[in-house]
């Protein structure tokens, strides 16, 4: 088996997305059903040689086992507690988008609740950190939205209305609540020095903080197949990391002090940013690949998403219904997968002759082949977030890979300058050269609203209903297996026939 680690985190994510669908029994009979199977498939020897089936096998069962486990022993048991009225202490630890402090997310440390249960706390004048304590009423999360099924994923299930409380300041704060607070102070400081949806925007794209941000501004993004700008993910820390390297490169450092500096500003972003599931999926991801080499390995794109993505769902099965990861895995997916057979196709159909002498040609050329890859690169990230988007939020938009193509050049301006510009405004010695990169990052933050808010408008933006949505994800899914397969197959018929392969390369 090729790449052992995407399989199993492919396998994992398909179970916990069925078995949240299907409820924990229907998990554990289908996990008890797989390990016979699994186990009867380990005495056929023909099928006990493919290692692959097998795997997935084995993978499917523990996955579906593990799911109704934890449906059953934690996530069931807080719910029994909805509707009674219980005696909780804890910290303050995080706030959900747009509640503006009115909402906190409490960790419960004693009381009539498992010590690390996680629930929504409503209350105003929520501090960071705070210890909480008193008498609270406890009702079930809905997750028939965006927002409680947001909440789900990352593990909160239950709601606190408090009877009695008292709050009291921040006794022992985490270890990586100075980060945090700097991530907060760098926002609050762009979001000052540009008030309105341009700085709002940077705040959001860079750190993660989506508060100030209009709801029309998120919907338009939303509705354009923007979404995935807004929620930190693997195009924003793809962005950070590129442009940590080449300034790493330039210094012309040892490569294991540009790994060892990449990784560290990796996880600090991660730790000054309102982190998501996606975000520290991507996180993992981008690790594993700056420190393959360290390793004597080679980095592998989609073994690395595969162990992020197992890990992420190891820590919180739930974050199986985070769409931001969702969007983000589908995204690196189709790059990884779709991208280089698709650009391959175009350039052995547009490019295959030699280059032409004149120097302008060779420019008009250069130029045409950068458009393809940029179309390719954007149809490939849409292909597989679309089904995605259509499941999550109802809609499809037939421009969105035209979309993409605009505004995600843009955004990554805005991504490296707004976040250069608002670290700058926070350390004293650049606060003076710090405008000078919040003024273009305001104007890039301003072409992309501008272009969400034009393509929302846009004909051929189709409401679809969750069955819909999932029926254009096997679709789709089974459509891109196809193609791969075939691909692959004629690479394969190309390279085992000389003529063919004389014939293809123009050189020979």
């Amino acid at each position: 088996m090729k790449r052992p680690a995407f399989t199993v985190g492919l396998t994992v994510l398909v179970a916990f997305l069925i078995a949240g669908a299907a409820g924990a029994p229907s998990a554990a009979l289908a996990g008890v059903l797989l390990l016979a199977l699994s186990a009867a498939a380990l005495l056929i020897r023909p099928v006990r040689r493919r290692t692959g089936p097998v795997t997935v096998l084995w993978t499917a069962a523990l996955a579906f086992c593990l799911f109704a486990a934890y449906q059953v022993f934690w996530v069931d048991r807080q719910l029994e507690q909805a509707g009674r009225t219980v005696a909780l202490s804890g910290q303050i630890t995080g706030y959900p988008d747009g509640t503006d402090g009115q909402t906190g997310v409490l960790t419960v440390r004693t009381g009539d609740l498992p010590a690390g249960t996680r629930v929504l706390i409503h209350a105003g004048g929520l501090t960071p950190y705070a210890q909480v304590q008193g008498t609270f009423a406890l009702t079930a999360l809905d997750t028939g939205n965006a927002a409680g099924l947001s909440a789900r994923s990352d593990g909160i299930f239950l709601r606190a209305y408090p009877r009695s409380m008292r709050s009291m300041p921040a006794q022992d704060e985490p270890w990586y609540a100075a980060v945090h607070a700097f991530g907060q102070r760098m926002a609050d400081a762009v979001c000052e020095r540009l008030p309105g949806e341009e700085g709002a925007l940077i705040a959001a794209v860079c750190l993660g903080r989506k508060a100030r941000l209009s709801a029309d501004t998120t919907e338009a993004f939303r509705r354009a197949g923007l979404a995935h700008v807004l929620a930190l993910s693997g195009l924003h820390l793809s962005v950070l990391t590129g442009a940590l390297l080449r300034i790493l490169k330039k210094l012309r450092l040892p490569r294991a002090v540009q790994a060892a500096v990449t990784v560290a500003g990796i996880w600090i972003f991660v730790l000054a940013a309102d982190a998501g599931a996606s975000l520290l999926r991507a996180a993992v991801m981008l690790t594993l690949a700056v420190a393959a080499p360290l390793l004597f390995r080679r980095a592998d794109g989609l073994n690395s998403l595969g162990a992020a993505l197992l890990l992420l769902l190891l820590m919180q099965p739930c974050a199986a219904y985070d769409a931001g990861l969702l969007l983000s895995f589908a995204a690196t997916l189709g790059i990884l997968t779709v991208y280089p057979p698709l650009k391959g196709w175009f350039d052995a159909r547009l490019f295959s002759a030699p280059p032409p002498e004149k120097r302008i040609r060779r420019l008009g050329r250069a130029a045409a082949q950068w458009a393809v890859a940029g179309v390719c690169l954007s149809v490939s990230a849409v292909w597989l977030t679309n089904p995605v988007t259509a499941m999550f939020f109802g809609t499809v938009s037939v421009f969105t890979p035209l979309v993409n193509l605009v505004a995600l050049l843009p955004a990554a301006g805005t991504i490296t300058l707004g976040l250069a510009a608002a670290a700058g405004l926070c350390v004293p010695g650049l606060r003076y050269g710090a405008p000078v990169l919040l003024l273009p990052a305001g104007l890039l933050a301003r072409f992309c609203i501008w272009a969400a808010r034009t393509a929302a408008g846009w004909p051929l933006q189709f409401e679809v209903s969750v069955p819909v949505g999932l029926l254009l994800t096997g679709v789709t899914a089974a459509g891109t297996l196809v193609w791969l397969y075939t691909a692959k197959r004629r690479r394969e018929a190309r390279t085992n026939d000389p003529a063919a392969a004389s014939a293809g390369d123009p050189e020979r």
